[in-house]
C-alpha cells in the first residue's frame, strides 16, 4: 500500500513557495517494514514526524509504503486497529529510507527478509528501526561500528544479544 501526501500550505509556505517555485518538486519514497504486533501509535508517530518535515520543506513529497515484514500475519493486536501494508517480498527496491518498526523484538528475521534488507543498505538506502526494530538491524549486523538508541526496557537485553 502506498500513500503520497503533501500537507495544505501555509501562507508561511505558500510565501516560501514563491521563492523556490523553481525548485522542482522531489518525490522522497520512505518505506515502514512493520512486525506484527506493532500498534499504530508507533506508525503514527513516525508518520507525524514526515508531516513536520513537510512543513519545513514543502516542495518535498513523500511517498510512504507500507510492508508488513511476515506475510500473512495480522499487523495489528487483537481488537486494535489493523495497520496498512502488504507482504514486503518483491516491494523492497527503489527506496530512499526504510524504517523497521516493532513493538516488542522480534524473535528472528526471516533469511529471505534478511538478504534483501543487506542488499538494500547495500543498494545505498538509509535503514532506522522505530521502538524494538533496532533489534532486526542488530541481528542482521547492521549496526556494527554504530551507536544505537533502545528504549530502557529493552536496554539489557539488547545488550545481551
Amino acid at each position: 500500500m502506498t500513500w503520497m501526501f503533501q500537507i495544505e500550505p501555509s501562507s508561511e509556505a505558500r510565501l516560501l513557495r514563491q521563492y523556490v517555485s523553481d525548485v522542482p518538486m522531489t518525490a522522497h519514497r520512505i518505506g515502514f517494514l512493520v512486525w506484527p504486533g506493532t500498534k499504530a501509535l508507533t506508525l503514527a508517530l513516525a508518520e507525524e514526524a514526515l508531516r513536520v518535515a513537510q512543513r519545513v520543506h514543502p516542495e518535498v513529497v513523500y511517498e510512504l509504503s507500507f510492508l508488513q515484514a511476515e506475510a500473512g500475519e495480522p499487523t495489528a493486536v487483537a481488537g486494535a486497529w489493523q495497520l496498512p501494508g502488504e507482504p514486503w517480498t518483491g516491494r523492497l527496491d527503489g527506496f530512499q529510507k526504510l524504517f523497521l518498526l516493532a513493538d516488542e523484538p522480534p524473535a528472528a528475521v526471516a533469511p529471505a527478509l534478511g538478504s534483501a534488507l543487506k542488499q538494500l543498505v547495500r543498494a545505498g538506502c538509509s535503514i532506522g528501526g522505530l521502538s524494538a526494530g533496532v533489534y532486526p538491524l542488530a541481528q542482521l549486523g547492521l549496526l556494527d561500528g554504530y551507536r544505537a538508541a533502545v528504549h530502557w526496557r529493552w536496554q539489557d537485553d539488547f545488550a545481551e544479544r
